[in-house]
């Protein structure tokens, strides 16, 4: 009998009964359980399932009533024997609350009365039709998975998990682990290749899941969810592999969460994989299903692999490897070489001699199986030494008021420094710097510091050159030198110059900058060192028309002590800094684009930028970008930056011409947490989760799938005065608008529905258009369409007759002129339309956001509008089609 024949005959109606408390245990293939009744599911996906195969269990009473039910779904890869020798890998997918047997979206909204009451195949509605595919592909595709794919079903909650509970199974997982082990009793699962993966509240689950049975699974993939108890869990997962997906604009969970769970593993010696997606909501699985090695990333993990900590199956002369595996079996037992290790009986052992490891553990049958080997090795030692420097001054205490910092430095680029002080170990980290003394100095720092880092082998280095530190009280020695009076050399610069001080072996040249001229004051510290008998130095990087106090301190024999102190004043800065170059443009929409430069440079310091579009400064930056807003869509523009120096020198300026898109819609998208079900009932003042420009009314620049809502806007060319009829096809709901007007309402929840309005365009050039459109769930569809006056057919409004804006040619743009004032204006505007007969007036922000919409009756000459409501700032003005800029002052 082939597969299919067998998986849909229903011969193997009772294939397993148990007794278990008084209660009778069924497991049923080719049909499912509808209401407590024996029956096929209903459909609720758009694609074909038909190659998933119905299961139920339920268990009964003494009396034969159903006290409790679940039905799965399961799919069998290509040429798959259920009798035959080969075992196959088999993934359990948990889905999200929203497709329970009893349809989740805060309450349970369908009525025991209702067919999909408890089972539909909602279940199947994320992730249904990717691993169909994937067990479909030819196994030697990476985006194959050639086993088994099992979704069951919850049914009376709605939920995998609802807390820690102790670390008891939830009812649904109770009933999730007799599936499992149907399927491994019956169809061929392999026990050591059993997957878990859930998006939402399946992610919580299978945190959940993987945490109390860990036992079962040889890898799990949350998406959008962490677990409950994270301490508790991360713990026994440490060694399981784990690959976590999460959406940067997610609120549950948020991003902070995930990498907190993350981290915690990590802290711990896990190695789990983390994937954020920073512009995605709470729907990752879109994404994480087309990652290219989703399914090849779970085909790789076995159950019997052992977890080595850090990665590296070698360990450094002297330490050890500390070696892993997973939780909840009853029993372990290490072996080096095919021999017990004597008390080796936990689930991580710490291997530091050279061999073949393996563990035997227990499972709950009683019978003991044994893992994969590993071979551990041992490193060569490192032959290695790091230089080890220091900042500052090494002789303490200081003698004046100072603010010398003692860091020890040593190179970077190495993962891990341990600090050593007289052979000691003071401290390990990160780092590559150490601060040890700071101020005047204290005796307790005086010591041999040295510093090894960890390799890229993972071994430790040899120890660097030692560096010591002195605490000598009082100091005696050596003779002062005698400083001359310094030259200024520039508004930066300064020359220093000193008598020979018998003894010493090497000068620190000390600076104090004094509160005066505008500047704050700092304390002494080393700006430099020369060697034995160098007698002078230049300072440089001093501040324009600046203060500053030297001393010369003569350092030999452990001891030092300081010169005589010198004043200088610097010159002042009049040089500008260079112009700014390389001025460009990018990331443009029809309202704002970003500007970057290339740094200029100057003998202080660039302090800031200027910048100024179309003469006309709209600020300042401190970095080499600034995002322009406020423009107007098909228009051209001079963009200007000028550096700006601490001494308030302006630099000539850098310009760029360019032009902004004109074409396109601008769209805002919103995604949903609970059903939707029309467009009426939408607040669509609410911030959108994204927003963008498009070519034309496109819904493939979603997110997900399922629960989003789109509002397109912008103008339409109209060429030639007369009726014209619109269409939409859309499932779900749509509507669109011509000036404001409802044209064609489509809206409501319905599969791909066409309707059709018209509109009578008593004059050409650009009105404004807007289509609003909804999707709850199931497939997702939308085209706009229009049907000119005379022998035009029916068609797909084109692209160049959307626009952002008039910039162009259009004749209502020609009409007349329009004037506002005062502006900037505060509270109340006033519109000249004497020679511009408006429909509709328009305030947008920045980033062409609508704030206000007002209509006209295009008879008025002057329209006033209060704005006292509006925060201050910079706005656009749309008259019709025209663009004015306004800035509101408070």
């Amino acid at each position: 009998m082939s597969m299919s024949k067998w998986l849909l005959s229903g011969l193997l109606s009772v294939c397993c009964i148990a007794t278990l408390f008084a209660q009778t245990v069924q497991y049923d293939s080719g049909y499912s359980l509808r209401n407590y009744q024996l029956s096929h599911y209903y459909k609720m996906v758009s694609w074909d399932d038909s190659q998933y195969k119905e299961f139920n269990y339920r268990a009964l009473n003494s009396s034969q009533a159903i006290t409790e039910f679940m039905n799965w779904r399961a799919i069998f890869p290509p040429g798959y024997q259920k009798n035959g020798s080969q075992k196959y890998p088999m993934i359990i997918m948990l889905h999200g609350a929203g497709e329970s047997g009893r349809s989740w979206q805060g309450v349970f909204s369908y009525a025991p009365s209702d067919v999909r009451y408890d089972n539909n195949d909602h279940n199947l509605l994320h992730g249904g039709q990717e691993h169909r595919d994937a067990v479909n592909r030819n196994a030697s595709d990476p985006r194959a998975f050639p086993g088994i794919v099992i979704f069951p079903q919850v049914n009376h909650s709605g939920a995998w998990e609802n807390g820690w509970n102790n670390g008891a199974l939830t009812q649904n997982e109770n009933m999730a682990v007799k599936i499992i082990e149907y399927m491994l009793a019956n169809y061929n699962a392999d026990i050591n290749r059993i997957y878990v993966h859930g998006l939402s509240n399946g992610a919580k689950g299978t945190w959940d899941f993987a945490s109390k049975r860990p036992d079962l699974f040889a890898a799990m993939a949350p998406m959008s969810g962490v677990g409950s108890n994270p301490d508790i869990m991360t713990t026994t997962l440490v060694t399981t592999p784990l690959w976590l997906f999460q959406g940067g604009l997610d609120t549950n969970p948020n991003p902070t969460s995930a990498q907190s769970i993350i981290n915690t593993l990590i802290s711990k010696g896990g190695s789990p994989r983390y994937t954020l997606y920073p512009n995605t909501g709470h729907g990752t699985w879109y994404a994480a299903y087309a990652e290219p090695d989703f399914f090849s990333w779970l085909l790789a993990q076995d159950k019997r692999k052992i977890y080595v900590f850090g990665g590296s199956p070698a360990f450094c002369i002297g330490e050890s490897v500390k070696l892993g595996f997973s939780a909840g079996f009853t029993q372990y037992q290490w072996t080096l070489n095919g021999v017990d290790i004597a008390g080796a009986t936990d689930r991580f052992y710490n291997a530091s001699v050279v061999g073949t490891y393996t563990v035997k553990f227990k499972r709950a049958d009683n019978v003991w199986y044994e893992s994969f080997p590993t071979n551990i090795t041992s490193k060569p030692a490192s032959t290695f030494s790091p230089t080890l420097t220091n900042t500052g001054s090494k002789i303490l205490p200081i003698d004046i008021s100072s603010n010398n910092v003692v860091d020890l430095v040593a190179p970077t680029g190495y993962t891990e420094y341990t600090w050593l002080k007289d052979g000691a170990v003071v401290a390990t980290t990160t780092s590559s710097t150490r601060n040890i003394s700071t101020g005047t100095g204290s005796a307790t720092t005086a010591g041999s510091y040295t510093v090894r880092v960890k390799e890229s082998t993972g071994c430790s280095s040899l120890p660097s050159n030692a560096i010591s530190v002195v605490y000598t009280s009082p100091h005696t020695n050596p003779t002062p030198p005698v400083q001359a009076n310094p030259v200024v050399l520039s508004a930066t610069q300064t020359s220093l110059s000193w008598s020979d001080s018998p003894a010493e072996d090497y000068y620190e040249v000390w600076r104090n900058r004094r509160a005066a001229n505008g500047y704050s004051s700092e304390p002494y510290k080393v700006v430099g060192i020369v060697g034995q008998n160098v007698l002078s130095f230049i300072d440089a990087g001093l501040r324009p028309n600046a203060q500053y106090f030297y001393r010369i301190r003569a350092i030999g024999g452990n001891d030092g002590r300081f010169s005589n102190e010198k004043l200088i004043t610097t010159q002042d800065d009049a040089i500008p800094p260079s112009a700014p170059t390389n001025l460009a443009i990018s990331n443009q929409t029809g309202f704002q684009a970003l500007l970057t430069w290339t740094a200029s440079t100057d003998n202080d310091q660039v302090a800031s930028y200027q910048i100024l579009l179309n003469a006309t400064q709209v600020g300042t930056s401190t970095t080499t970008s600034f995002t322009l807003t406020g423009l107007t869509p098909g228009a051209t523009y001079t963009a200007e930056v000028k550096a700006v120096d601490a001494r308030n020198n302006v630099s000539a300026s850098g310009s760029v011409n360019f032009t902004t898109p004109e074409g396109g819609l601008s769209y805002k998208y919103w995604e949903s947490e609970t059903s939707l079900s029309s467009l009426q009932a939408f607040d669509f003042t609410q911030t959108p989760d994204v927003t963008g420009i498009v070519n034309n009314f496109d819904i493939s620049v979603r997110r997900q799938d399922d629960l989003f809502v789109f509002s397109f806007e912008g103008y339409i060319q109209i060429d030639a005065t007369g009726t014209y009829t619109f269409y939409t096809a859309s499932d779900d709901g749509s509507r669109l608008y011509i000036n404001n007007t409802l044209v064609v309402d489509n809206d409501g929840l319905h599969g791909t529905v066409e309707r059709s309005g018209t509109y009578n365009f008593a004059s050409t050039g650009r009105f404004p258009i807007k289509v609003t459109f909804f999707e709850n769930g199931g497939g997702q569809a939308l085209t706009v369409q229009y049907d000119p006056p005379g022998a035009a057919p029916k068609q797909t409004i084109p692209d160049n007759k959307l626009f952002l804006a008039s910039g162009g040619s259009g004749a209502r743009v020609a009409a007349g002129e329009v004037s506002v004032f005062p502006n900037p204006v505060r509270n109340n505007l006033t519109i000249d339309l004497t020679q511009y007969k408006a429909h509709t007036i328009t305030i947008y922000d920045q980033v062409g956001n609508t704030v206000r919409r007002i209509n006209v009756d295009g008879m008025q000459d002057i329209k006033n509008i209060e704005i006292s409501d509006l925060k201050e700032g910079t706005y656009i003005l749309g008259v019709d089609s025209k663009r004015i800029r306004i800035v509101k002052k408070n």
